[in-house]
């Protein structure tokens, strides 16, 4: 069926959400039932890359997902779709130049706002930064709250995750050469309808580079990142360091067994 950029899990509804340029649902299966297609959508919006779910009610029905879209030719738009019935509500159009969205969107459904991580398109190609959109209530469309820069010059992110309990985010850079160190970006993500701000950056060790899936542990204080190296690959853990830089703490390299999974 090919590969899929994003996933999503509404776990008390019982189905998992694929955006592979159409939005593909499945349902989870209760016990020991198997995972079975239940439907997909074809978005208005666009090509879906990016999905992230609204699932603060704890009725399903009023459940949210927000699909990040490709627009060939324009900026991306963020299509709401009510997702009990699998409809298509709207969708918000992103700033010019906020194109180019891929692997690392993460949502704060409590608070209502999700974090959208991109690469510029405009005179300076490729800078990462960071949009900031309100998940607003019932039918109502998203809201652009603003964007941050991450850097000053291009760098490819492929991996990132957010601490919803201290309002930060972590994001890895990926180069094509493993001997370029990765960097870790750190954004206060700010409260309310505040755009996120940058804390800085750190660089990992010579050799540490092409970082890729992220998770974040903010009760333990980490924030963890798989490299995409083969033979070896491996997990580095990060320390959050409070309102600090993060520090790097420890690498662990897979066995190739556990690479192939």
């Amino acid at each position: 069926s090919g590969q899929s950029a994003s996933s999503a899990i509404d776990v008390t509804a019982g189905y998992l959400y694929l955006a592979r340029n159409t939005l593909t649902r499945y349902s989870l299966g209760a016990g020991t039932n198997a995972v079975a297609s239940a439907g997909s959508l074809a978005l208005a919006a666009g090509s879906a890359n990016e999905i992230v779910i609204d699932d603060s009610d704890p009725n399903p029905a009023n459940h949210y997902g927000y699909v990040i879209c490709t627009v060939s030719g324009g900026p991306a738009r963020v299509a709401k779709v009510a997702l009990a019935t699998m409809t298509e509500l709207g969708s918000l159009t992103l700033n010019a130049g906020e194109t180019n969205f891929v692997f690392a969107a993460a949502a704060d459904a409590k608070k209502g706002y999700a974090y959208l991580a991109g690469a510029t398109s405009g005179a300076v190609l490729g800078v990462p930064y960071v949009v900031k959109i309100k998940l607003m209530p019932g039918t109502s469309l998203p809201v652009r709250i603003g964007a941050v820069n991450l850097d000053t010059v291009g760098a490819s992110l492929d991996g990132g995750s957010i601490d919803t309990l201290h309002g930060y985010g972590y994001y890895g850079t990926y180069d094509s050469d493993t001997n370029v160190p990765s960097k870790v970006y750190k954004v206060k993500l700010e409260e309310g309808d505040v755009p996120p701000t940058l804390v800085g950056h750190v660089n990992l060790r010579a050799g540490e580079g092409r970082l890729a899936a992220s998770v974040c542990d903010p009760a333990g204080g980490y924030v963890y990142f798989a490299n995409d190296n083969s033979y070896p690959g491996g997990l580095y853990q990060i320390a959050l360091n409070g309102t600090n830089l993060p520090i790097e703490i420890a690498y662990v390299p897979l066995p190739r067994s556990e690479e192939r999974r």
